[in-house]
């Protein structure tokens, strides 16, 4: 999801760690299209055409829309592309005119039956890591909502399976269920997010840490911290502990953002106190 906010997107140059863990995960994706599959009761993988290493490539969208239309029991397909339609924005009450959804490719989506005979189209994505995180879960459960509105949108008769997703890690294959994620992402999609998006810039909370790096507006977010002297250039400062700094109340003053403010805090006899809550 792309923010019409004013914020530029910058091209930057991927640190060697940023790098590596990439390398690394398009390693282990290759991996399981290639030789895992079989063992997830997959008999029939649905690769885009290509020459060029199998994590670049992808179906288009035109091409996804045919696949979801013909798939059955015992096939999937990689890296489809799906496309959020008008009605979908409209469900959220959000405007195309301060944020558009992009066109995203889920890892792999394949047909499972149910316990009545009936067959779902799932969302499975590749990960990486050793343990299932909440960004996994909201990324399959968000391809889970916008795969419902691809197919109702082009009146595919196949249904999304709205009851669980997979994330397929390194070393094991998790199952979970969407019920929790799905009613926390609506929220947040209907009443958060456009207050987000609506708010002035310069109001919105932020915070740059360690996970960061990863994102392509990094360097924008570092260069403003570097700028404004935030006390996000703290080493390990937590998200929640830049909150807790940011939200927390002592001695008429609501808000510790500067390094600055900081030091003059710390040079209080009652910070130890404060900080250990």
């Amino acid at each position: 999801m792309h923010s019409k906010a004013g914020i530029p997107v910058v091209n930057q140059d991927q640190s060697p760690v940023t790098k590596a863990l990439l390398e690394a995960g398009n390693k282990w994706e290759e991996s399981v299209i290639l030789n895992k599959l079989k063992n997830n009761a997959i008999n029939n993988v649905i690769i885009p055409a290509g020459e060029g290493a199998l994590h670049e490539r992808s179906h288009p969208i035109e091409t996804s829309l045919e696949i979801f239309s013909k798939l059955k029991t015992g096939d999937a397909v990689y890296q489809p592309t799906i496309l959020v339609s008008a009605r979908f924005y409209q469900k959220y009450h959000l405007s195309p005119e301060i944020c558009r959804f992009s066109a995203c490719r889920p890892d792999l989506i394949r047909v499972v039956e149910k316990e009545r005979g009936e067959i779902c189209l799932q969302v499975i994505d590749v990960k990486a890591s050793e343990e299932l995180s909440s960004s996994h879960r909201t990324q399959a459960t968000l391809y889970a909502l916008m795969m419902k509105d691809v197919l109702e949108k082009s009146n595919i008769d196949m249904q999304v399976d709205l009851n669980q997703a997979g994330i397929w890690l390194n070393g094991k294959d998790e199952l979970f269920n969407l019920n929790f994620n799905m009613k926390i992402i609506e929220e947040f999609l209907h009443y958060r997010l456009p207050e987000i998006l609506q708010s002035p810039l310069e109001s919105v909370p932020w915070h740059v840490h360690n996970r960061c790096e990863l994102c392509d507006f990094y360097q924008y977010c570092r260069k403003e911290a570097e700028e404004s002297n935030s006390v996000s250039l703290v080493p390990y400062l937590s998200v929640s502990g830049r909150k807790y700094m940011r939200e927390a109340e002592w001695d008429h003053k609501t808000s510790i953002n500067s390094l600055s403010e900081l030091e003059a805090f710390l040079d209080k006899k009652e910070a130890d106190d404060i900080l250990s809550n």
